[in-house]
């Protein structure tokens, strides 16, 4: 039943009020603000949650920056090993007397 009241001043409150006396069921001050101020919660907890769903996106998002980092200094690594790898043959294959 209380919620059903809520709703109801919630949905009320949206409404453009002039007087008690225009609604079949008229609608107090102290109602007309309750029902406000839910609506106004009612947005604040949506923003919160954006905001919420925001920062964790970010985070991964940072996170993920770091770990592919990591990942193309591995592989730069590997690609210099390589490359000295290749520099050491070759000058194996030369010092045998063959052509590099």
């Amino acid at each position: 039943m209380g919620e059903l009241v809520k709703k109801k001043w919630r949905d009320e409150s949206r409404k453009e009020w002039f007087s008690n006396a225009d609604s079949s069921q008229p609608i107090s001050n102290e109602q007309l603000n309750s029902g406000s101020f839910m609506r106004m919660a009612d947005s604040l907890e949506s923003i919160a949650k954006d905001k919420t769903r925001l920062e964790q996106e970010a985070k991964y998002w940072k996170d993920s920056s770091k770990r592919k980092d990591e990942e193309i200094k591995l592989l730069n690594n590997k690609i210099r090993g390589f490359k000295s790898r290749i520099t050491t043959l070759m000058g194996k294959i030369t010092r045998l007397g063959g052509k590099p």
